[in-house]
């Protein structure tokens, strides 16, 4: 059953003929199946207030049109096709994406969504707003570029850190050295910036792991490598 059945004709009885066409517009969006949760409500909605008030907006009815071209066989077809060719790759670019948005409070949902529910596929449209703006281009281009300092790698902090910062810095410098071993080279990247592959160290002599941003942390000066 569509928990989005139309109500009976009965419904509008009272509010004369000029709404007709908006109301027939209605009912056959709300017998279509697989509606979204929001475009349902949303036609609910105009239900009700052609009941209470017999007229609709400008803007509702532009919306309504709206609500319309996501419902043509066109529309229809093109989602499909979407799912069907939702590869792996494009879900971990999302995945990518998601991550660093969750902590930024721009593309909440979506990006909850995609981290946390197994089987959810973004539209095409959600999909590149997420995925191909100018701050995601960045953290795609971080994440999936080969790790400048792989696992393993012995790195020294910099004097300044505007990555990860103050916090990175104070705990060098409660340490007592700037030298650090590379453990891990893919960790969540939280900022947009040049240099913010994420990667997870520790410091020499001490046991308890920090993040460190690529822009954070450099190669060994000569005079520390082996020779």
């Amino acid at each position: 059953m569509n928990i989005f059945d139309p109500v009976s004709s009965n419904y509008y009885r009272g509010n004369g003929d000029k709404m007709r066409p908006a109301i027939d517009r209605i009912e056959t969006l709300l017998a279509k199946e697989n509606l979204s949760e929001w475009d349902g409500s949303f036609l609910l909605s105009l239900q009700r207030q052609v009941e209470k008030r017999g007229d609709l907006s400008e803007r509702q009815l532009d919306v309504l049109t709206t609500v319309e071209n996501r419902y043509t066989d066109q529309a229809i077809a093109s989602r499909l096709e979407w799912k069907e060719g939702y590869t792996d790759e494009l879900s971990e670019i999302a995945r990518v994406c998601a991550s660093y948005y969750i902590v930024t409070g721009y593309f909440r949902d979506i990006s909850y969504k995609i981290l946390h529910e197994e089987d959810y596929i973004p539209s095409e449209k959600q999909w590149r707003s997420l995925c191909s703006n100018k701050y995601a281009m960045k953290v795609r281009e971080a994440a999936f570029n080969d790790p400048k300092f792989p696992v393993g790698a012995m790195v020294m902090v910099r004097a300044t850190c505007p990555g990860e910062g103050i916090s990175l810095s104070k705990y060098r410098d409660r340490i007592g050295t700037s030298l650090a071993i590379v453990i891990s080279d893919n960790e969540q990247i939280i900022s947009a910036s040049r240099g913010c592959r994420r990667y997870k160290i520790v410091f020499v002599g001490d046991s308890t792991p920090q993040f460190a941003e690529e822009r954070d942390i450099k190669k060994l000066p000569k005079k520390y490598q082996k020779k």
